[in-house]
């Protein structure tokens, strides 16, 4: 699996997950989602990174309880998918 974030400023580097990993929340967070918002929404968006708006998918490690207090103590602009 690969994740990648994608913003009308480019994309963010790829994040190539093992095809045994199970991606929990936890893992998502340290291993993805960290890496994302704290090295790539900068590099894409300077100091209007904070505007920026992350949108998530209904995947199991992004509903997360954990995946959203680390959104709200980390980039509290997100939005889960409501499917």
């Amino acid at each position: 699996m690969v994740a990648v974030g994608i913003s009308w400023n480019g994309m963010s580097r790829p994040y190539v997950v093992d095809g045994d990993t199970k991606v929990t929340a936890r893992y998502f967070i340290d291993d993805v989602l960290s890496k994302m918002i704290k090295e790539n929404l900068p590099r894409l968006h300077g100091k209007n990174s904070h505007k920026i708006t992350v949108h998530f998918d209904s995947a199991k490690s992004h509903v997360d309880k954990l995946t959203q207090e680390w959104m709200e103590e980390n980039h509290p602009n997100y939005i889960l998918d409501c499917v």
